[in-house]
């Protein structure tokens, strides 16, 4: 990577998903904040407050708001006045809007009021360009603060062709900055965590929502002869979001047969050892409403642990899963074939291993500072 950042630069990285959060977003900002860092330049995140945020040591500094870190509209005005009543700390430093709370709240704050800042940089997941593109105000109040930007990020290929199909205009100052492992998982040996037990364990981890496709997952291992869906254990790892769906899910797996065991939230320091105990990741993602995968980081954690992986054919899914190589890709409208990938990678350990391995070796190429100096670079 060739491009040279400038001098020292204060950097200041205004978001509502942070620690002790979790999620993509949440991982993205703190990578990319400590990649910035690591590149000698004065980060300062401001994020909502927490508890937990006040003691966890971070290599950059943080301001906390009093905010709840939602995306409804009382918070963005919360952090809108929060910019107003801070707007002299701006004037010599880059604003960075790392996810969509931000951004939509600067983008409505500007119709009335003038924000200076040395540079404005933006990162954009996916969802938002279709949330904010929906309604011809949003579109109107999305083009002014884009057009304001000096540069603009999206985490897959698919997100950049999104915004451009919409703004062709912006895509001379839009660029890739895809995501990279967390040093934790870029360190961790599988090799060295036993296995559980005798089954074999297909993993999915991501908040337990619709969204993310558990009960798809649940339907295809349901119809599995009986003599094999009696090896397996299918792990839920995440948060219930949506309770009334994680009861739909256990429903249904008990109907079906399928042994679910539900792992909750996981903490990031254990989140290897699952990754590691499990034989398969499959995480079928759908788009859901004006929601897509942008990209999806817990595929690249888990090619990492050695994994192959099963996933929807979806969003920015096939930049992180490339098919018939690092796992395998299905249409989300395809339940049979999503049985079928599930029942060739459970009765073949070389498929498995060839799938995983190749995994491994290209999840462990993309960085966070490469990404970092892709995004501060003149």
């Amino acid at each position: 990577m060739d491009t040279q950042l400038p001098g020292r630069q204060r950097l200041i990285v205004l978001t509502h998903e942070f620690y002790p959060t979790k999620g993509g977003i949440a991982i993205f900002v703190r990578e990319m904040a400590t990649a910035a860092c690591a590149l000698g330049q004065l980060v300062e995140v401001w994020a909502p407050d927490h508890p937990l945020l006040r003691h966890h040591p971070f290599p950059f500094s943080v301001k906390t708001l009093p905010l709840k870190g939602s995306q409804d509209w009382v918070c963005r005005a919360r952090l809108s006045l929060q910019i107003v009543r801070n707007r002299s700390a701006f004037e010599d430093a880059i604003l960075y809007l790392p996810e969509p709370g931000p951004i939509r709240a600067l983008a409505y704050l500007s119709l009335i009021f003038k924000l200076n800042c040395k540079r404005l940089i933006v990162t954009l997941h996916g969802s938002e360009i279709l949330n904010l593109t929906s309604r011809w105000h949003r579109r109107i109040t999305f083009a002014r603060i884009l057009d304001r930007c000096d540069r603009i990020s999206t985490v897959s290929q698919f997100s950049l062709d999104l915004l451009t199909d919409r703004f062709p205009s912006l895509r001379s100052k839009t660029i890739l900055t895809q995501g990279a492992l967390r040093e934790d998982f870029r360190n961790f040996d599988p090799s060295k965590v036993a296995s559980e037990g005798i089954k074999l364990i297909v993993l999915t981890v991501a908040r337990i929502h619709p969204r993310k496709g558990q009960h798809l997952l649940i339907e295809a291992l349901g119809r599995l002869d009986s003599s094999l869906r009696e090896k397996i254990e299918y792990w839920i790892a995440g948060p219930a979001v949506r309770p009334a769906y994680r009861r739909f899910l256990k429903r249904r797996s008990e109907a079906l047969r399928v042994s679910a065991r539900f792992l909750g939230e996981v903490a990031d320091q254990d989140l290897p050892k699952i990754y590691s105990q499990s034989d398969i990741f499959a995480m079928t993602s759908i788009d859901y409403k004006k929601s897509v995968e942008g990209y999806g980081l817990s595929y690249l954690e888990a090619s990492a642990m050695g994994l192959p992986v099963i996933a929807h054919s979806v969003g920015g899914v096939p930049e992180v899963v490339r098919h018939g190589v690092t796992g395998l890709l299905i249409d989300p409208q395809d339940g049979k074939s999503l049985t079928e990938a599930l029942r060739t990678l459970l009765t073949d350990t070389e498929l498995r291993r060839q799938l995983g391995q190749a995994g491994r070796s290209r999840a462990l190429t993309a960085t966070w500072e490469d990404n970092a100096k892709r995004l501060l670079g003149e």
